[in-house]
């Protein structure tokens, strides 16, 4: 993955007073200019200072989202210019405590040109929501114990292999074979309600954020999302069905691969967009 180094929301940064528009077009072009530095010439700095404006406009935007949910700022910011990163945004909470918060390119130059329809808003949305599971208590304790889990992970692997082994060569431990898969599927089962868990809990906090933010609105940013990883689907299945909100499919020809991507995608670590919104308007009753 391609992205910009870590920034720290402590490193200053001095905008001139500008318009919206004024402001969305010097962003803009700062971005281009970012990307033509990290993709073509394959160079890092400090992109607080070489690219102030944008950095001054994903730092305050993120700044008055995090007063409301009472949040502290993200201690590093990322731009991605490469593949799913690029077109969406992700928060991650490292072994260490420190916190990221990442921000596709494509994502934010769709936003602000009104591309695909998505808008500033789409952004800001959107930034709301990762934010938001930086907030979460669950996502803080998950993070914590992600070494364990990690451990957990590979214990129920290490041990199928070893009982399989066992089958075929010796004829025994048939039972811990199949107790280590069943440990295993358990764990992913469990897995994937944790995260689609954390998913509608940041949902439920964006609005606390944005509360005048309309369903239709975040339909039209996740459906908008979803149709951009759509091309991506093939070259990165797992990033595609751990993201892409269920069904990223349809437009696949063949019917065979459809049928296990779809079947791939109950393993989604996202619901559903349906489910998604379904959920929200059970929330504004």
């Amino acid at each position: 993955m391609l992205t910009t180094p870590e920034i720290t929301p402590a490193t200053p940064t001095i905008a001139p007073a500008l318009s919206e528009q004024e402001t969305i077009t010097h962003v803009l072009k700062e971005l281009e200019d970012l990307k033509n530095i990290v993709l073509i010439e394959n160079n890092t700095g400090d992109w607080s200072i070489t690219h102030p404006m944008l950095f001054g406009f994903i730092l305050t935007t993120v700044a008055k989202l995090s007063v409301p949910l009472a949040c502290r700022m993200p201690d590093h910011f990322f731009i991605d210019f490469k593949g799913i990163q690029s077109e969406q945004a992700s928060a991650h909470i490292m072994t260490n405590g420190t916190t990221q918060l990442h921000v596709g390119s494509e994502l934010i130059r769709k936003s602000l040109t009104e591309e695909d329809n998505l808008s500033l808003r789409s952004l800001q949305w959107t930034l709301a929501h990762e934010l938001s599971h930086l907030c979460d208590p669950k996502f803080k304790l998950s993070a914590k114990l992600y070494l364990v889990r990690d451990f957990l992970n590979k214990f129920g692997l290490y041990f199928a292999t070893f009982s399989l082994a066992q089958m075929v060569f010796q004829n025994t431990g048939h039972q811990a074979f199949f107790a280590a898969c069943g440990f295993i599927i358990l764990n992913k089962i469990f897995t994937i309600a944790l995260h689609r868990n954390y998913e509608y809990t940041a949902d439920k906090l964006s609005l606390q954020a944005m509360p005048d933010i309309t369903l239709s609105e975040i339909e039209n940013t996740l459906t908008s999302m979803q149709q951009a990883v759509k091309p991506l689907c093939l070259t990165e299945p797992t990033n595609a069905i751990n993201m892409l909100i269920g069904g990223c499919f349809p437009s696949l020809k063949s019917k065979k691969l459809y049928k296990k991507i779809v079947l791939l995608s109950f393993f989604s670590l996202h619901p559903s967009i349906s489910k998604r919104l379904e959920y929200l308007k059970k929330l504004n009753g």
